[in-house]
């Protein structure tokens, strides 16, 4: 138990790390936290829990990667077919959703970077999930974050594609959304 709590503690202050600029500790602590994780699932290969947390490392190290590089996509793809399991096996498990439709939004923004023609289909998986979340009417405001920038990262996929009515009704949802919210929370996330 120690061990998956020191790699969960490794992940927030990557995070933090990150968020400051300090990549390259963020990086460190994301690689000894995976490490962790790592030998906790050479034990138990099938945890939920510590396959969740292995998906975040993944995500988090994609995005301290440089734009569009090949390990970013590999560590996305990686985390994208572990959470897709973890889905298909147990759909209400709000966690691995709301993981997922993170880094299908983080594969679109690669994509749309990288030029390729497939980020309007992977950031529409993720508004499907961001939409039945809604549907839901459950959530905090974390989550309630991660739909908004789901619905903005679809804006900006619209718009390069030239589908400005669409760009501008995603960016409205999240406006809206996020609307009420913002100014009563001090959520970092939301307010971001």
């Amino acid at each position: 138990q120690w061990s998956y709590k020191l790699a969960d503690c490794l992940n927030l202050e990557a995070e933090i790390l990150a968020i400051t600029g300090q990549a390259s500790r963020a990086a460190d602590h994301l690689d000894r936290g995976r490490r962790l994780i790592d030998q906790l699932l050479a034990r138990d290969p099938a945890n939920r829990r510590w396959l969740g947390l292995r998906t975040i490392f993944q995500m988090q190290l994609a995005l301290l990667e440089p734009s569009a590089s090949p390990r970013a996509e590999q560590l996305l793809a990686e985390a994208r077919a572990t959470l897709e399991k973890l889905v298909a096996t147990e759909p209400q498990d709000r966690l691995a959703a709301q993981r997922l439709m993170k880094v299908l939004r983080s594969e679109a923004h690669l994509s749309l970077e990288a030029g390729r023609g497939d980020a309007a289909t992977t950031i529409n998986r993720a508004v499907v999930i961001a939409d039945r979340f809604l549907q839901e009417a459950r959530g905090n405001d974390r989550m309630l974050s991660g739909i908004a920038l789901c619905y903005i990262a679809a804006g900006r996929v619209a718009a390069a594609e030239g589908r400005r009515d669409a760009a501008d009704g995603f960016w409205k949802r999240a406006a809206g959304l996020l609307a009420a919210r913002v100014a009563t929370s001090n959520d970092w996330c939301l307010v971001d």
